[in-house]
């Protein structure tokens, strides 16, 4: 399955533990949004993931 995080700020340890227990299994794709500069990609990410979860 292809998840898309998407981080408000720095992961946390439980956010790190819960990132490293989804790639064992999952193809992950991690986005920071403080270092987004163009919608277009996160818009191409959104469409490509098959689950989103923001944090």
């Amino acid at each position: 399955m292809k998840i898309l995080y998407i981080l408000k700020e720095e992961a946390d340890g439980t956010l790190q533990r819960l990132l490293e227990v989804h790639r064992k299994g999952h193809e992950l794709q991690v986005l920071k949004l403080q270092e987004l500069q163009d919608y277009e990609h996160l818009l191409e990410l959104l469409e490509g993931a098959e689950k989103v979860i923001c944090w």
